[in-house]
């Protein structure tokens, strides 16, 4: 900060935030300073940020999703650091449990209301921090689908193929197809694509299951190297022409 004026320091200068027509906050960095950071880019008209810092700060886990909008699309999902708690809630059925403000998959375990050692996993998992367990939704022979959003429009798509461990996280090994949406899933990809667009979220992706709403990545979204490897279609110009139409 240096006369009121959020900057950025290069070796041979500052440069201010402000004069530049869009700032991009790369993933959420390092955990030590990340508050301050925030602070710094909350100076900032908000769609002059890719994704705003409030929405980083506060959109990047997944307990929002059960509280907004969005929840209508959400399975049934509970969150707390109590085992007991969770474990009185999965009555019967497929769960997944993953922690709230997970990247890359890690954390992210499946089981079920009968299994003989869910006791154990939730303490385990509890240990670590608050934890979401959410009724798992099947696919069937559809893989999950992961759709790209650019300024709340939606600009391209692909599936994964979840792991015998249940997560579909392609670092986690799961297997990347050509997939686009039906149908089914126009409504809800809609719903989506309006949330971010209130939200002023510039690029983010949302992960679904059939019509349901399993997750939404705000910070590492990725997934534009994928759809090009899958059908050669380069989409950074598309989303730089959308970003840009904040400007």
């Amino acid at each position: 900060m240096e006369n009121g004026r959020a900057c950025v320091h290069t070796a041979k200068q500052l440069l201010a935030l402000e004069d530049f027509s869009l700032v991009w906050h790369l993933g959420l960095g390092r955990k030590q300073g990340f508050l301050d950071r925030m602070e710094l880019l909350s100076a900032l008209p908000r769609r002059r940020v890719v994704t705003p810092p409030k929405a980083l700060a506060l959109q990047h886990g997944k307990l929002h999703l059960c509280s907004s909008s969005l929840a209508t699309l959400v399975p049934q999902t509970f969150a707390s650091q109590d085992p007991s708690f969770l474990k009185s809630r999965m009555d019967q059925g497929d769960w997944v449990l993953k922690p709230v403000a997970g990247s890359f998959g890690r954390g992210v375990q499946s089981t079920s209301a009968g299994a003989a050692d869910l006791g154990p996993v939730l303490d385990a998992a509890c240990k670590e921090g608050m934890v979401i367990v959410q009724r798992r939704v099947p696919c069937g022979a559809q893989p999950e689908l992961r759709v790209l959003f650019a300024d709340g429009n939606p600009i391209g798509s692909y599936g994964r193929i979840a792991t015998e461990q249940g997560t579909a996280n392609l670092a986690r090994g799961a297997a990347a197809v050509e997939l686009f949406p039906d149908s089914s899933q126009a409504a809800s990809i809609a719903q989506v694509g309006a949330w971010l667009s209130a939200s002023g979220i510039g690029f983010a992706a949302a992960d679904l299951r059939g019509k349901y709403l399993i997750d939404i990545n705000i910070a590492n979204p990725g997934g534009l190297a994928t759809i090009e490897r899958l059908s050669g279609e380069d989409l950074t110009g598309t989303l730089v022409e959308q970003l840009c139409g904040r400007c």
